[in-house]
């Protein structure tokens, strides 16, 4: 029951996070082409993101790393987890999943 709610304060912070184009949210780019390119964003709330832009939203591979050390490396489609993802915890736990349009069609722990 842990990991479920775990996983799903995770799946939550990635919604809020993720529907948003880096302006809107108030991203800071601190290295290479947050827009159309390779880059590296930081966020307001302490969040960062390092991988592929396209018009300012994480497109192609990339990773999120939350300030709880919570991490997801994965496939991202205009803003939104789509593809393979694996987060990883702080605890150890990895886990994979298989994402399409912002949601879970399968997890595998």
């Amino acid at each position: 029951m842990n990991n479920c709610k775990s996983l799903c304060k995770v799946i939550v912070a990635i919604v809020i996070c993720l529907n948003f184009t880096a302006c809107e949210y108030g991203g800071r780019c601190i290295e290479g082409n947050c827009t159309n390119g390779q880059g590296t964003l930081t966020l307001p709330g302490g969040e960062k993101y390092v991988g592929k832009f396209t018009d300012d939203k994480f497109n192609g591979q990339g990773m999120l790393t939350f300030p709880d050390g919570v991490e997801y490396v994965g496939e991202f489609k205009d803003g939104k987890p789509n593809g393979l993802g694996t987060y990883r915890f702080p605890d150890g736990r990895i886990e994979f999943g298989i994402w399409n349009n912002d949601r879970i069609e399968k997890l595998v722990m």
